[in-house]
């Protein structure tokens, strides 16, 4: 098979089973494949010449878009997960890969977005947390659990069962399963970030218990290396914030001015 001839399939599959897009430096489209259209329920007549909607979408909150745009212009790839509403009200989720290109005849850059429909597997994972909401959240039974992961979230080890599940059923599934849809990206990010720079991460995120009541939590992400310094695996230690969770309780009530009790103050 001649060189040409697989660079043809591979394009023609890749027209064929991805969405694909090309912009201008402005973000403005120059093209988009049928799939695209299809998929985000465009008029391809009426595509082109626009801003492209998923680079400024209103779900997302500025950071992710500043982000996008500063890793571009650093004429890097940027890879993440976008989120539209279609015209119709639908909710669509979109792995997207953005690559910069620029040729030696061209003196602006251009943008190859690829996108792969994620919204089926986001949509399991809400439906997933919302069942189990009604019976037991992930924490209720105990403040702080620790788990080992791989770089894809695949969950190795847990310190104990949790979400109904026992720590041989919980081995092998995905952290990202369990976790408040809301925080998937900021969990991704975080891990993606431990296995690259090779040093700890904490952030905080939230859940709902049974009642639908608010239980914060923070969670340290830390690399766990082989002999030769390479990570191989994350350790996530989630735990209760109890200082913040008892603070809210407080603000509940009513209360303007809030000081925190001494007997807090360690938690």
């Amino acid at each position: 098979m001649g060189e040409n001839k697989l660079k043809n399939i591979i394009l023609s599959q890749l027209e064929s089973n991805s969405m694909v897009t090309i912009t201008d430096d402005l973000g403005r489209v120059e093209y988009a494949n049928n799939t695209f259209c299809k998929t985000l329920e465009y008029d391809s007549d009426k595509v082109v010449g626009e801003s492209h909607t998923l680079f400024k979408s209103h779900l997302h909150s500025d950071p992710l878009y500043k982000g996008l745009w500063r890793t571009l212009k650093m004429g890097k790839t940027w890879k993440g997960t976008l989120n539209e509403t279609l015209s119709s009200g639908k909710e669509i989720w979109l792995d997207a890969t953005i690559i910069p290109i620029k040729t030696k005849k061209e003196k602006h850059t251009k943008y190859l977005a690829i996108y792969n429909n994620v919204t089926q597997y986001k949509l399991d994972n809400k439906n997933l947390k919302e069942e189990n909401i009604k019976s037991k959240t992930l924490f209720n039974n105990m403040p702080v659990y620790v788990f080992t992961i791989t770089k894809h979230g695949k969950i190795l080890n847990v310190s104990k069962e949790c979400y109904n599940k026992s720590i041989k059923d919980l081995i092998g599934t995905y952290i990202y399963d369990y976790i408040n849809i809301d925080f998937f990206e900021v969990f991704k990010r975080n891990i993606d970030y431990v296995f690259i720079n090779k040093t700890l991460s904490e952030f905080e995120s939230y859940d709902l218990d049974a009642n639908g009541k608010k239980i914060n939590y923070s969670t340290l992400v830390s690399p766990n290396f082989n002999e030769l310094g390479i990570v191989v695996s994350a350790t996530l230690i989630i735990k209760q914030n109890l200082k913040k969770n008892i603070i809210n309780e407080i603000e509940k009530l009513g209360v303007s001015t809030l000081k925190t009790p001494k007997e807090y103050s360690s938690l």
